[in-house]
């Protein structure tokens, strides 16, 4: 069996034959050359049968030499590798026989003695030997030598044919091989290529992607020096996929930019380097730039940018302005992501091309993508829905969890179990939200005992409105209990819409600043999901500016008049205390809706479906309570539910006339006039 080796032998043998014949070796050079040069070219042993005579010698070396036969096949694979490679780098006709002699001295250690140890130190006119061994003339050897040093494939120490006796010994390994189909088949092992992937721009339809994906197209079509895109967002929401996908659609193939550093001949470990990740990444990344760049249709990935920034920000031997330049004059087109887009300066973040934030989808394009992870697992259909639900649950924290749940074995409730235990503890260690915190009313929503008062009197009346007007605001007026959230439910739920429930935990932070941002993430969060606001307890974080001296108080409540004024989603407030409103956020609500208390007869129906039919003298204490609210009857639901039996009328009549008596205007303290 032929290996790149004994094949490197049959060439080496040649080239070294031809040499000799020329002539040009006087006797002290003969008889400097070892026997063993011979040996470690030809991979046969040489025995002494010369004597100490120089040109016995000589003749002993052609004949042993001679006796190496070459493989025909071999060299049509090896020239066709060859033309391919100069026609990639752009290389005239005469650099091929250089380049063989490099890729056979890279391979065959015998020759490189040859050249390195003895040619080098012993003839002078040495490139007129090369130049006629290659069947060139000198002024073409020396022209071939300067353009294949400008390629920088090559460690040099000097400019001259024995800077080029070592190329990478992967490529010549690939010279060397069977018939290669392209340039990356010559540079494999060179570098890392991303996999395809079968994902398309479809499955990213919460995502505009029509600018980034026709950009990255043109970039790559024409060369275009300084192109880089930047992919951020929490971890797992398929940015390096997305990466696949747009090179895939740019026609390119996606190259992986490690911390390798810049050396093709000797890759380094970023664990045992004293250099840092960042500045390795960065010698890499500038290789392969000049690797690939005689291939039209590739682009680079550098993933986890954030490394190189922060990296730099904490002390390295290259500058902030050097760094900067570097997004400046790539000339491949790159993708670089991130996860922490907060670790990249701003002066940096501008040099991009462009920017995209890739964020978790939206429930109903997650419940789609996760069903490829999940297939096979037998999982109910109510359980991937409410995966989907969680809002902080990445696609890649799904495809991890049915992993393990299928290398073990594991399907149905056991997969379940499996699955849910993996999230859990994934999205806890992240601080993030582990579950779906669903809205579990104690009674299902009943619009008998809804009462509007308003510019709107009828639910069917508020629906109309949000479905027809784009952007409605709307506020609710009322009392605890009186059916505010639930009406909201009602809505989302009438609409088939998400509903985003903004509650004063969501927002409040004890940073200066972040209150803010929380609140336009949960807009934004909003809007790629087309869903619905609801601020709960508004008056908790839109105080009246007139009535508060704090002022990140006051930028809170700018924040949100801003984010009012710009969302296309319906937004609803509600709150219990009107009169603590900001003015200028009462001005932004379309309308408003007042929630009344429960009249009479609605109160005596509510407690006969609940509870069972009452005496006459209960529903003329019941008559009495007028500021009972659908929010007192859950409560006193929850009290019978706890209770290992029904409760009596009149334990229920004290509950509800507590709850009553709650809402009842408190007496002042002191002397009144």
């Amino acid at each position: 069996m032929k290996t790149v080796e004994s094949n490197a032998r049959y060439i080496a043998s040649t080239i070294a034959a031809k040499m000799l014949d020329i002539n040009a070796f006087d006797e002290g050079f003969i008889e400097d050359v070892p026997r063993d040069i011979i040996s470690r070219i030809t991979g046969k042993r040489f025995k002494k049968v010369y004597g100490n005579c120089p040109q016995k010698k000589l003749s002993a070396f052609k004949t042993a030499l001679s006796m190496v036969n070459i493989d025909e096949s071999l060299t049509v694979s090896f020239d066709h590798n060859l033309q391919l490679l100069i026609e990639k780098l752009e290389l005239p006709e005469t650099c091929k026989q250089v380049l063989k002699l490099c890729a056979v001295t890279t391979i065959n250690e015998g020759l490189y003695a040859f050249f390195e140890e003895h040619l080098r130190h012993w003839v002078s006119d040495v490139d007129i030997v090369i130049a006629e061994t290659l069947t060139l003339t000198v002024d073409e050897l020396t022209c071939a030598i300067q353009l294949i040093s400008n390629t920088s494939l090559f460690e040099q120490s000097d400019k001259s044919i024995f800077g080029l006796l070592l190329m990478p010994y992967a490529l010549a390994n690939n010279l060397m091989k069977q018939k290669a189909t392209s340039y990356h088949d010559l540079l494999d092992g060179l570098y890392y290529q991303i996999p395809t992937t079968s994902l398309t721009l479809n499955d990213y339809p919460h995502i505009e992607l029509s600018y980034v994906s026709e950009y990255l197209k043109y970039a790559v079509a024409n060369k275009t020096v300084g192109v880089n895109i930047l992919l951020y967002g929490s971890v797992g929401t398929g940015k390096t996929s997305l990466s696949q996908v747009l090179s895939r659609y740019a026609k390119a193939s996606l190259i992986a930019v490690k911390a390798a550093g810049g050396n093709l001949y000797r890759y380094t470990d970023e664990i045992n380097s004293e250099q840092n990740s960042g500045q390795l990444r960065l010698q890499h990344f500038r290789l392969m730039q000049k690797l690939f760049k005689p291939d039209k249709f590739s682009c680079l990935l550098i993933d986890e940018a954030e490394d190189i920034f922060s990296g730099f920000a904490n002390g390295s031997r290259v500058s902030k302005d050097r760094l900067n330049s570097t997004l400046e004059s790539n000339t491949l087109t790159a993708v670089w992501i991130t996860n922490h887009i907060d670790c990249i300066p701003q002066s940096a973040i501008r040099r991009f091309s462009y920017v995209l934030n890739v964020d978790v989808p939206p429930k109903h394009i997650k419940a789609k993508v996760l069903a490829a992870p999940l297939k096979g697992l037998w999982l109910s259909q109510n359980y991937k829905n409410g995966l989907a639900n969680i809002p902080d649950l990445a696609p890649a924290h799904v495809v991890n969890a049915s992993n393990i749940a299928k290398a073990l074995h594991l399907t149905s409730k056991n997969a379940e179990e499996c699955i849910d235990h993996h999230i859990d503890q994934c999205l806890s260690a992240c601080g993030l939200q582990t579950s779906v915190t669903s809205y579990k009313p104690e009674m299902d929503f009943d619009s008998r005992f809804i009462n509007l008062s308003g510019s709107h009197t009828k639910i069917e009346h508020v629906i109309d409105t949000v479905t027809n007007f784009t952007g409605a605001r709307c506020l609710l007026l009322g009392a605890a209990g009186t059916g505010k959230s639930a009406l909201v439910h009602h809505i989302a739920e009438t609409l088939e819409q998400e509903l985003i429930t903004i509650k004063p935990s969501d927002v409040l932070s004890k940073y200066v600043g972040e209150a803010e941002q929380n609140i336009a993430n949960l807009f934004k969060q909003a809007s790629n999901s087309d869903a619905i606001i609801f601020l709960d307890e508004v008056d908790s974080v839109l105080t009246s500016r007139d009535i508060t001296s704090e002022l990140h108080q006051k930028q809170l409540v700018n924040q949100i008049l801003i984010e009012l004024d710009r969302t296309e989603q319906t937004v609803f407030a509600a709150t219990n205390y009107a009169q603590n409103l900001d003015n200028a956020l009462l001005r932004r609500f379309d309308f408003k809706l007042n929630f009344e208390y429960l009249t009479t007869k609605q109160v005596h129906t509510l407690y006969e479906e609940n509870f069972g039919k009452c005496s006459t003298t209960i529903k003329n204490k019941l008559t009495e309570l007028k500021l009972l609210t659908p929010g007192d009857f859950a409560i006193t639901s929850r009290r019978n539910r706890m209770n290992k039996k029904p409760l009596s009328d009149s334990k229920n009549l004290d509950i509800l006339t507590q709850e009553n008596n709650r809402k009842l205007p408190r007496k002042a303290i002191g002397f009144v006039n």
